[in-house]
């Protein structure tokens, strides 16, 4: 049988923790985001414990008057 345990009762406990920064540009239309975040779980089952760090740069455009695509 490839599931044997599936009677196992699991408690899980996860934690996060983050921290982030936005810079605007001297353009005042541009913000650029760096996020951090720490994740952990910790479980009774072993396998199933995992730390996890993830770093986020994300760019946002606001111009002052809307950019038309289409017209």
């Amino acid at each position: 049988e490839k599931y044997v345990d599936l009677d196992q009762k699991r408690n899980d406990e996860a934690r996060e923790i983050g921290s982030g920064l936005t810079f605007q540009t001297r353009t005042r239309w541009l913000y650029i985001r760096l996020n951090y975040v720490h994740r952990t779980l910790d479980s009774t089952s072993s396998e199933n414990d995992y730390e996890e760090n993830r770093i986020y740069l994300q760019g946002m455009l606001s111009p002052f008057r809307p950019i038309r695509l289409f017209q």
